[in-house]
């Protein structure tokens, strides 16, 4: 990434620098439009006429890509700036930020922006009002301010009884939820507030308070996304309060409803225009219109009533141009020249690096995006992507590739009622289409150009994401342990997440166990099931005497043995065992170091693991395995660190064993420093 003062002579942008403030960044976010749903990309039927205008005081791009197929990783890859393959998360399943991820609000937050937000939020699921204080919180990841959904399940409902500003619940008046357990608490029966409406005014309520400063809006409309439960239990999830101009048509409702969305979405891009001139800071807004994904087909909705994809095959779910492709237009007054296109191939997780040298900071080094600045200013420079990748677990197709005008889907290999493989055989899993001749992937022209097709894959193969969206393929991790490792309370789940989707992790750490007591309770049977490839043992904290018989090892006698017992079962499966030495815990002497000695009878607790990691160390090399020296790293670290700073790791005042996730991330750093060490072929598997 080259900063902004650098980029100048790269890019031409100097007019950025010479500016009194930096310019805002708006970025309006759609749910499930599709590439063929607005009138300046090919729509016949729907009005869009304020959008439209947009892209004629400004540039489209045709050919812009979402994150994901669906919402969860599309929007992940939007705020981390890197695509599936190095966040591993492929489908819509719960995911939460960390609060320790470098986002683009976190990045445009330190070079003095205010920064906000309205919509829906899927990356800190808040299903209870007591889960707000999470670490997946917008406010924890780099927003100043956030009104909207903290569930994206519950976002599929547009009369919802409340949305939250920031960790605060604001009730939308008149709404209340159906009884119906079909509809899951996500549809109402008394109507009255539109959802969408309110997040519209407090998106217009930001623009106009902070129009004196440097500001980033990120305005995420659920519009026009089904209430997929409404359509299961009403027959309609498109929900709207009037058809508006399309009440006479004799249409089905939802196709009404659909319509009625995106024009009303319209008329707010019509405000948002009207009041960015009324402020007089239209020519220091840099507007961007996208979607995250392809278009739906669900709520009663046919994507092809209206055919939302255009030219293109496939819609939400499909690795295919309409399931990814997206519209892009972006608008800049006196920078972005009016009426301007461009071809030039970008996706979601080139954001975070356009927006960082719009703002002249730094790009994280793991970045996998490539700003695309000089496009939409129109200047040389402009560098490209490799490939673009995707990847997911949901629908027919499992791989999406684009590498130059060549495009690669990989199928998945189906299988019928009788569990005998069809429809798509192992010959005729992986399909190629030149899109320059064939935008709407008609004609698979792989067997014509096998060499194509191996050199996109060979590529995969480098960078270690052919098989990500394989669950059989990919390499299985397990870990074993107590609760130092759990998701609770341990680096279990900051391991996991260090990995893309090439790797699998499957954490059988309990809280409260030993190398003798997690054994006694036939825990290894569900390990062995999994056939793992290669597994991490870290057993100490609750070993020692002073905890009970049934926890008790000796560090001479029993707790080499118990490892034993481990090792030789895991290896009788042919899976690789990793030996990790326990982690210290943040107890220091007067002196402010760490107790690594036992000096007498002491609390069961507050006894020093040396022993135990010594007895691990020596047990790793007699058996010629891998040894992962945790508990030296972990004693330099925290002598570095002193027991005030130590202190930040804790979850709670007092507890010098587990971590918060903060602490989880720091070991975490230290195992794999190590895995390093020791060239393990994990490596080749971490993000970035």
């Amino acid at each position: 990434m080259v900063p902004l003062i650098a980029s100048i002579l790269l890019s031409g942008a100097a007019a950025l620098q010479s500016e009194e403030r930096l310019p805002n960044i708006i970025y309006i976010m759609t749910d499930d439009l599709g590439y063929g749903d607005l009138g300046s990309y090919g729509q016949k039927v729907i009005k869009t006429p304020h959008i439209d205008r947009m892209a004629e005081e400004g540039i489209r791009l045709t050919d812009h890509y979402s994150g994901h197929t669906v919402c969860r990783p599309s929007r992940l890859v939007l705020w981390t700036g890197q695509h599936v393959g190095t966040t591993g998360l492929i489908g819509n399943r719960a995911r939460s930020l960390s609060g320790m991820e470098a986002t683009s609000a976190g990045l445009l937050k330190s070079a003095g922006y205010i920064t906000g937000g309205v919509g829906k939020w899927a990356l800190g699921n808040v299903d209870d009002p007591s889960e707000v204080e999470n670490p997946g919180h917008p406010n924890n990841n780099g927003f100043d301010y956030w009104f909207g959904y903290l569930n994206q399940g519950n976002a599929h409902n547009f009369y919802p009884p409340f949305l939250w500003e920031n960790k605060k619940q604001i009730t939308l008046e008149g709404n209340v939820l159906m009884d119906d357990p079909n509809a899951k608490k996500r549809v109402s029966s008394a109507k009255v507030t539109y959802s969408h409406d309110v997040l519209t005014d407090r998106a217009l309520a930001f623009v106009r308070e902070h129009q004196e400063s440097p500001f980033s809006l990120h305005i995420h409309w659920t519009i026009p996304h089904a209430n997929n439960e409404g359509g299961r239990v009403l027959g309609d999830g498109m929900e709207v309060p009037e058809y508006g101009e399309y009440e006479s048509e004799e249409w089905p409702n939802p196709e009404k409803g659909f319509a009625a969305m995106i024009t009303r979405m319209d008329r707010d891009v019509g405000r948002l225009l009207a009041l960015l001139k009324e402020l007089e800071i239209d020519e220091e807004t840099l507007l961007i219109f996208t979607s995250d994904n392809g278009p739906h087909q669900e709520g009663g909705h046919k994507h092809e009533f209206f055919d939302s994809n255009g030219l293109l095959t496939g819609y939400k779910r499909s690795m295919h141009e309409g399931g990814i492709r997206v519209p892009f237009i972006a608008r800049w007054p006196g920078r972005i020249e009016a009426g301007s296109e461009s071809n030039h191939p970008s996706a979601f997780w080139d954001f975070l690096p356009t927006v960082c040298e719009i703002a002249g900071v730094e790009a994280p080094a793991d970045t996998d995006g490539v700003s695309y600045l000089p496009t939409l200013l129109g200047k040389e420079g402009q560098k490209r992507h490799e490939y673009l990748f995707w990847a997911s677990s949901e629908g027919d197709t499992a791989i999406g590739m684009r590498m130059g005008d060549w495009k690669l889907v990989q199928y998945r290999e189906k299988k019928s009622k009788q569990g005998k493989k069809g429809e798509v055989s192992a010959e005729n899993l992986w399909r190629l289409y030149d899109l320059s001749q064939d935008i709407g992937e008609k004609t698979d022209i792989s067997n014509d150009h096998p060499e194509v097709v191996e050199k996109m894959k060979s590529l995969l193969e480098r960078d270690g994401l052919i098989h990500i969206a394989d669950p059989n393929q990919a390499v299985k991790v397990a870990l074993i342990g107590d609760s130092t490792l759990t998701d609770a309370a341990g680096w279990g789940k900051a391991f996991a997440k260090a990995f893309r989707g090439s790797v699998a992790v499957s954490n059988h750490a309990v809280g409260g166990r030993s190398a003798k007591s997690w054994l006694a309770e036939d825990r290894m049977s569900a390990v062995l099931k999994e056939r793992p490839d290669i597994v991490f043992i870290q057993f100490g904290h609750n070993g020692q005497p002073g905890k009970g018989e049934a926890r008790e090892t000796d560090p001479v006698t029993t707790y080499p043995e118990f490892l034993k017992q481990y090792v030789e079962s895991l290896k009788a499966i042919g899976a690789r065992p990793v030996i990790v030495s326990s982690v210290t815990r943040r107890e220091f002497t007067d002196s402010g170091k760490i107790l690594t000695e036992y000096s007498g009878p002491a609390p069961g607790v507050t006894r020093p693991l040396k022993p135990w990691a010594d007895a691990a160390a020596q047990f790793a090399k007699k058996e010629g395995i891998p040894f992962v020296d945790l508990y030296s790293e972990s004693v330099k670290l925290h002598n570095q660190l002193g027991p005030e700073k130590s202190a930040e790791f804790s979850p709670k005042e007092g507890d010098i064993a587990h971590f918060n996730e903060k602490g989880a991330a720091a070991i975490d750093e230290l195992v794999i420093k190590e895995m390093r060490r020791l060239e393990l072929e994990l490596v080749s598997h971490l993000r970035g």
